[in-house]
């Protein structure tokens, strides 16, 4: 959550502070931490069964 927080900020600064070359290494970094993200969350125990939840509830509306 932090990450998602923090590097906007810090593009937005150098985009002000005029410091381009530091732009596209912010942006690599946010996709990294994405993938981890997505990562971690893909290997949860239970996902399978909050997947099916989520559907069942959403048809039953």
């Amino acid at each position: 959550m932090e990450i998602f927080l923090k590097i906007p900020l810090e593009i937005a600064e150098n985009l002000i502070k005029i410091n381009w070359s530091k732009i596209p290494g912010l942006f690599i970094e946010l996709k990294k931490n994405s993938l981890t993200y997505y990562e971690s969350e893909f290997n949860l125990q239970g996902k399978e069964l909050a997947y099916i939840f989520k559907i069942k509830e959403k048809f039953n509306k």
